[in-house]
């Protein structure tokens, strides 16, 4: 393998190659036998790992079946209401843009910019 080294020197030449007599360097993920290269490895595997300590208030395993009940509910009514925002206008629309005096797709447009901004508030 040829690597390109510049001269130190103080002279304006373009670099030389030099024959390397170093191995390049091994990629740990490419060569190893029993993992995938698709998988992490161990240390970038660990390295968003959250981790609590056995009694811990935090730790979501040691909190009470009524407490976990009442987070579940309260993320179910919030994408109820994320859900319903989107679809309860729909059956008025005709009625809607018949009081504004616009045509259908200007009566549609409430409900596919709310959808737009769902999504562009969950991405930024």
């Amino acid at each position: 393998m040829l690597a390109v080294v510049p001269k130190i020197s103080g002279d304006e030449e373009a670099p030389e190659q030099q024959a390397s007599t170093a191995p390049p360097p091994e990629d740990k993920e490419a060569k190893s036998p029993t993992q995938p290269s698709i998988m992490p490895t161990d240390e970038k595997a660990d390295e968003f790992l959250v981790r609590f300590d056995a009694h811990e208030p935090l730790n979501p395993l040691n909190w009470s079946i009524r407490y976990r009940c009442w987070i579940t509910f309260q993320l179910s009514m919030l994408a109820l209401a994320a859900s319903l925002g989107s679809s309860i206008i729909s059956p008025a629309n005709s009625t809607i843009a018949a009081y504004v005096g616009v045509g259908e797709e200007v009566a549609v447009l409430n409900v596919s910019l709310y959808v737009y901004a769902l999504v562009e508030a969950r991405t930024n």
